[in-house]
């Protein structure tokens, strides 16, 4: 059902994914710098959230949101984690999951000065990134600020729950940190859309020198670096 916690959250797994796909489909440096951004982030943060939804389920005995409320008043530390992960999952700045959400959207639009399908490819990353934060605002609503159910009154403590929120923690520092720190993350994940285009650095350091100029001697096919399909994408790579 829809007002299943943890299906929401598998939906926007699907949903996120497609930030990722657009980096891949437009295949400049920048792009692919930013989905690998994008990448590292939306794993720590959507781990976040799984782990909020089963400490949740624990202090309601379900993840139905119509059935929970008023975690917020048993576990602050808990609902401001989870304030944290659900904005930064949106892409609200200066949290972690702008930066890489606004490179791919500008890298859009401006690919859509060539091509149509970049402004449309643009517009549905934007709707997108609306309608999640729709939904993480109603799990927020429902199950953290409404007041509380009875179930929720009358549960224990989870007995791991310093563990849990000492994990969570880590976790929301990190992504903290992506957020704040985004140009010391971007140099290696451009670093690393550089290796994708060019993957002779790879080989390179895989095989050895010496296979690479024999290869090179006897004439074999090696892996060119990716060129763009279109002349006028190479200013998108600029």
């Amino acid at each position: 059902s829809s007002g299943n916690i943890r299906r929401i959250l598998a939906i926007h797994v699907i949903s996120q994914v497609g930030y990722m796909v657009l980096g891949l489909g437009l295949a400049t440096e920048l792009t692919l710098a930013a989905t690998v951004l994008y990448m590292i982030q939306h794993m720590i943060v959507k781990s976040s959230l799984f782990l909020c939804c089963g400490l949740i389920e624990k202090y309601t005995a379900t993840d139905e949101l119509a059935k929970t409320g008023g975690v917020l008043q048993r576990d602050p530390w808990l609902a401001t984690m989870f304030f944290i992960a659900a904005l930064s999952l949106a892409g609200l700045p200066p949290l972690s999951g702008f930066f890489g959400k606004f490179l791919l959207i500008q890298q859009s639009f401006t690919f859509g000065s060539y091509r149509i399908g970049g402004w449309v490819l643009g517009a549905l990353a934007i709707v997108t990134s609306l309608l999640t934060l729709m939904s993480m605002l109603k799990i927020w609503s429902m199950a953290f600020w409404s007041p509380p159910t009875p179930a929720v009154d009358a549960s224990p403590t989870p007995p791991h729950r310093k563990a849990a929120l000492l994990a969570l923690g880590g976790m929301i520092v990190f992504a903290l940190s992506v957020g704040l720190a985004a140009n010391f993350y971007f140099q290696y994940a451009r670093a690393a859309a550089r290796g994708v285009l060019d993957p002779t650095g790879y080989i390179t350091a895989v095989l050895g020198h010496d296979v690479l100029i024999s290869t090179s001697l006897h004439g074999d096919v090696m892996p060119a670096p990716i060129t763009l399909a279109h002349p006028a994408d190479e200013a998108l790579a600029q």
